[in-house]
């Protein structure tokens, strides 16, 4: 039991660390090294509110489409129509090719896309960020856990919609059951995919000018949805629908924010100091 936790434990500090690495905008450390940004958010709404309304704009969001956003909505639906045709090839290729190496990589993934493993740290991120005052840091942890929180509950409101059988239940891809509350048929989408996209999706846009977070939080995103079908917990089309939820979930928030003035930009810099030198590094 104490190797489990222990085994727990480690990939837990693994997913606090990354994300924290991600969101971190001003720690200054002992030997003279800091990080130091500038994040202006103009409040004009309460946190707490902004989730009514940004879940408002979530579920209406298809009645102020336009015919652009429609088409782009089309496309998305054909290429999951194209996957859905796939299912049960990818489905025994990635439960037949399955090692201990890719079990180990997959149970690490899933922790990116687990909300309980998120919501943790990105609680942390945000104490980290009251103990040190930095008010950056809060904002953006408050923003990604309301974008992983919110994709979360769009997703199981699908779920319940559809009701569809996972593949290890031992039934085939097109058995859906239809709406009902609860139940055990909730494959479609991927509710770890949805939470690991929005994560990644906040954290490129409020990053926007550094690639290498978006290239890293949509790789680690990436890596959560595949071992949703390697676990054999999801078909493909619900690790695909999931990741176009996650996304479309944290842009309608991003989108909201700016309107409600509460508006991200981030423009970090490394500080090197010492009593003979100072250096500053722009990272613009």
């Amino acid at each position: 039991m104490n190797t489990l936790n222990n085994h727990f434990n480690k990939k837990n500090y693994l997913l606090i660390s990354i994300l924290a690495l991600l969101l971190l905008s001003k720690v200054t450390f002992s030997y003279g090294y800091s990080f130091s940004d500038s994040l202006e958010i103009k409040k004009k709404r309460s946190y707490l509110g902004s989730y009514f309304s940004d879940a408002g704009k979530l579920y209406s969001a298809p009645f102020h489409w336009t015919g652009k956003d429609w088409f782009k909505a089309g496309v998305v639906a054909g290429t999951g129509l194209g996957i859905y045709a796939l299912d049960d090839d990818i489905q025994q290729w990635s439960v037949s090719d399955r090692t201990k190496a890719s079990q180990d990589i997959s149970s690490v993934a899933e922790k990116f896309g687990n909300t309980s493993s998120t919501t943790i740290a990105l609680g942390v991120t945000l104490v980290s960020g009251l103990i040190i005052k930095n008010q950056k840091m809060q904002d953006i942890s408050l923003l990604a856990l309301k974008s992983s929180l919110l994709s979360g509950l769009l997703a199981q409101t699908i779920k319940n919609i559809g009701h569809r059988s996972r593949p290890n239940s031992g039934n085939s891809k097109n058995s859906w059951y239809g709406p009902a509350i609860g139940g055990k048929h909730k494959a479609f989408p991927s509710g770890h995919t949805a939470t690991a996209f929005a994560l990644a999706t906040t954290l490129s846009q409020v990053y926007k000018d550094k690639k290498w977070i978006a290239i890293t939080s949509y790789s680690l995103a990436t890596v959560a949805g595949f071992s949703r079908i390697h676990d054999n917990k999801h078909w493909a089309t619900d690790v695909f629908a999931g990741a176009v939820l996650g996304y479309f979930t944290s842009k309608t928030i991003l989108k909201n924010e700016k309107k409600n003035g509460r508006e991200i930009s981030f423009q970090p810099s490394i500080q090197f100091t010492n009593p003979a030198l100072t250096v500053l590094v722009s990272l613009n």
